[in-house]
C-alpha cells in the first residue's frame, strides 16, 4: 500500500463528487462521501490533503451549484489542509480563501495564462482557455505561443531585487 511505504505525510486524494461525467453522479453523494471522508480522517489523519472539485463545475462548465456544497467536507477534515478547484474567479478564489480557509487551485485557467500567479496578483486580465486544446498531443500552438501579460513582466521580486 502507497501509504505504508511512503508515509501519509506524502499521500492525498482527489474527490470530484459533483461531476456527472460518464454518468458517475449518485442522486446524493453526500452520504456516500461522508462515509469516506470520514473513514479517511479516522484511518489517515495525516494524510497530506484532501482535494475537491467544486459543485459548480459540471461536464466541464461552471454553472449554478444549487444549494450543493463541499462544506460537510471541509467540518469533517477540520483544520487539516483542503484544497478546493472548479470555476474560480480571482475574486471568488481570495473570498473562499480568506472564508473558508481552503487552498485555491486553477486548472483550465492556468494552461491558458503560463504567467496566472502575477496576473491573479497584480489583477490583470485574465486569457481565455481554449477546452479544444487540452488533450491535443499534436498541439501545434504550444504553451509558449500563449501571451505573455508584458505588465506581469515588468514586475520586480522586492525579496530578491530581481527582475522576475
Amino acid at each position: 500500500m502507497l501509504v505504508k511505504a511512503i508515509g501519509t505525510s506524502k499521500v492525498s486524494i482527489r474527490l470530484s463528487l459533483w461531476d456527472n461525467f460518464n454518468e458517475m453522479q449518485h442522486d446524493d453523494p453526500v452520504p456516500q462521501y461522508t462515509y469516506l471522508v470520514n473513514r479517511i480522517s479516522e484511518l489517515y489523519p495525516g494524510l497530506a490533503y484532501i482535494h475537491v472539485t467544486e459543485p459548480r463545475i459540471v461536464n466541464f462548465e461552471v454553472q449554478d451549484p444549487k444549494g450543493k456544497s463541499n462544506d460537510f467536507i471541509r467540518e469533517i477534515w477540520s483544520l487539516r489542509s483542503l484544497i478546493s478547484a472548479g470555476g474560480y474567479t480571482r475574486d471568488l478564489a481570495i473570498e473562499w480563501a480568506d472564508t473558508k480557509g481552503d487552498i485555491i487551485a486553477f486548472g483550465r485557467t492556468f494552461i491558458s495564462n503560463p504567467d496566472l500567479p502575477r496576473r491573479l496578483e497584480q489583477n490583470i486580465a485574465l486569457t481565455p482557455y481554449d477546452r479544444s486544446t487540452f488533450y491535443d498531443v499534436g498541439w501545434r500552438q504550444g504553451i509558449y505561443r500563449l501571451p505573455i501579460c508584458m505588465i506581469s513582466l515588468l514586475t520586480v521580486d522586492v525579496e530578491f531585487c530581481t527582475p522576475v
